[in-house]
């Protein structure tokens, strides 16, 4: 009895599992589509409201991909400006100086990721509910 009740548990957390979309492959216009047919069948939309539901989302997802693409350009650029940056400092600083130069760039981007995470803290203990 306790293996067909654990067997039965396990079929339906398999189906929750299997009823989330994958999304992450799709293109915006899939996606677009994959959202407002669920809309439409669980808000019972009209058609002029399913095309137009359709619209904003097809819209919201082309943006978000942009943002993604451009992010990581400007992620990439960002690395190869560091990159000559410091090549140049290399041709202009001994390499004791150097390294001191890393030992700093390192020690001033640690605090910052230490406040970082300490604010996070602080907002995940505000507004956990008093007791």
């Amino acid at each position: 009895m306790k293996k067909l009740v654990i067997l039965m548990i396990g079929l339906i957390f398999a189906g929750f599992i299997n009823a989330q979309p994958d999304n992450k492959n799709q293109n915006p216009e899939e996606r677009a589509v994959s959202i407002s047919t669920r809309m439409t069948k669980n808000l019972d939309l009209n058609k002029d409201q399913e095309k137009k539901v359709f619209d904003v989302y097809k819209k919201f997802f082309d943006d978000m991909k942009m943002m993604r693409e451009k992010a990581e350009k400007n992620r990439e650029l960002m690395q190869e400006m560091n990159k000559k940056r410091d090549n140049e400092l290399k041709g202009i600083l001994t390499e004791e100086q150097f390294k001191r130069y890393e030992e700093f760039l390192n020690d001033q981007q640690r605090p910052n990721n230490r406040d970082r995470r300490k604010e996070g803290r602080r907002d995940r203990e505000s507004s956990a509910p008093v007791k």
